[in-house]
């Protein structure tokens, strides 16, 4: 995992600090990690946003988004939905993937949602919605090793052919 200490370094700090959002940036040679972070601890993490700022993905063709999100989706199998492409905007340059199909309960239903930007990177986020209501952030909660391997996920989607 390329970043995985790096991640650990920030979380463990995150966790010293205390109760409250929190976010970090990981510095790298292809670009920049930010994750906005609302509790953290020895084994996990609730992450509110991550987002790969990165310029692999200037001058990105329709095509070209697809492609990384689908190397994405394709690699992100361990999350507990599948992502799956939901509109791509050639004109704006992004690729929205969110989960297929949602989780679903009594009390609403919960996504990932993924926007593959040109001239941008990628942020990766959650929502829940409860029936008739507007959609609201949620966190996504992961351990350690698996916030590592969805940061590591993006970055090497975003890698060219």
């Amino acid at each position: 995992m390329g970043i995985q200490r790096e991640i650990n370094e920030q979380l463990d700090r995150i966790s010293s600090a205390g109760a409250g959002s929190h976010s970090f940036s990981i510095e790298t040679a292809g670009g920049k990690l930010d994750c906005d972070v609302s509790q953290a601890d020895s084994i996990g993490c609730a992450v509110d946003r991550l987002r790969w700022r990165t310029d692999q993905l200037n001058n990105a063709t329709a095509d070209r988004l697809r492609q990384t999100g689908q190397r994405f989706a394709d690699r992100a199998r361990y999350l507990l939905e599948p992502l799956a492409p939901v509109e791509c905007d050639a004109e704006a340059g992004v690729l929205r993937m969110r989960s297929a199909p949602p989780s679903r309960d009594e009390s609403g239903s919960r996504y990932y949602e993924v926007d593959v930007q040109r001239d941008e990177g990628v942020i990766f986020s959650r929502y829940a919605a409860r029936p008739g209501q507007p959609r609201e952030s949620a966190p996504a909660h992961f351990t350690r090793e698996t916030l590592g391997r969805l940061a590591d996920d993006i970055i090497e989607s975003t890698r060219g052919d």
